[in-house]
């Protein structure tokens, strides 16, 4: 079979204009606020705050989300104004077929679907705009949250405490590497001892 090189446009409706909208909006707030919060931090990496890397990482996640959703912003508004062209093509057959009518009937009914036409073209030339607008803003967010570098490295989301001072490690339970309480190995040291001591005697020991 021959490859199909063709791309495929995403397809997309009126209705996602908003919902595209108002998640720019959340990314925009989240990222911005993600950039507020990040502590000062040294050439080394050092800083006051114990979590400043982890921030930081964070950052750059979101930093790295929203660049991708200007993708998808940006693809919606080029399909509005692929899809606001057609709207016109169609309003001139429209009125030129109004032109030639002479039927008061049918003229009427070209009438109604020019002002639906119109009215459709006008909201999403109004919803593109937004979209636009929500580009916009989400394209400064990222430009603000590019200039807060950690320095050095690309930061990592690093573990708060390391295996050394985990509580749960065979040191600080009380624990040998079997699994076995120090205080069971003892008293079964004792217990041979006695029995190597007195023999088969019966006796209790009370450990």
């Amino acid at each position: 079979m021959p490859k199909n090189n063709t791309i495929q446009k995403k397809k997309y409706g009126i209705a996602d204009g908003p919902v595209l909208i108002k998640k720019a909006g959340s990314i925009t707030d989240e990222l911005l606020a993600a950039v507020r919060l990040l502590p000062s931090v040294n050439k080394e990496g050092d800083s006051e705050c114990p979590f400043a890397e982890e921030l930081y990482a964070k950052k750059e996640k979101l930093q790295q989300e929203a660049q991708s959703f200007l993708k998808e912003l940006d693809e919606f508004a080029r399909w509005a104004t692929d899809e606001l062209a057609c709207y016109q093509d169609n309003l001139t057959v429209i009125l030129a077929g109004k032109e030639v009518l002479s039927n008061n009937s049918a003229i009427n009914r070209f009438t109604a679907a020019e002002v639906k036409l119109a009215a459709l073209a006008k909201k999403l030339a109004n919803i593109r705009d937004q979209v636009r607008k929500a580009f916009r803003n989400l394209q400064e967010a990222i430009k603000q949250a590019a200039q807060k570098l950690f320095p050095g490295r690309i930061p990592r989301e690093i573990p708060r405490f390391s295996h050394k001072g985990d509580i749960t490690s065979s040191h600080n339970t009380g624990l040998t590497q079997k699994g076995h309480d120090p205080d069971d190995e003892f008293n079964q040291i004792l217990k041979l001892d006695m029995e190597k001591r007195f023999g088969n005697r019966k006796h209790r020991l009370e450990l």
